[in-house]
């Protein structure tokens, strides 16, 4: 599978809306009201965050053996979810 590039980060959670935007001010998703709605909000907001921060750890820790290998596992694991590849 191509890997498909996602809107370029920040992206952003206003206070008085139910979207998630970009850094221009385009609505990257809506996501319900509501407490757990808030949560998602700001999970997917961070989602360009963390996936900067998956990439770093497998760059430094990819042929570690230790303990951090299972986490390279999930990393790995978490990435290609994100990619839209398999779990």
């Amino acid at each position: 599978m191509s890997d498909p590039k996602h809107t370029q980060k920040p992206w952003l959670v206003k206070p008085d809306s139910i979207d998630v935007f970009d850094k221009y001010g385009y609505t990257i998703c809506e996501v319900y009201k509501g407490k757990e709605g808030i949560a998602n909000r700001r999970l997917i907001a961070a989602a360009p965050d963390m996936m900067a921060a998956l990439d770093r750890i497998l760059e430094k820790f990819d042929d570690d053996e230790s303990i951090q290998g299972h986490c390279i596992c999930d990393a790995r694991a978490a990435i290609a979810k994100a990619k839209g590849g398999e779990e």
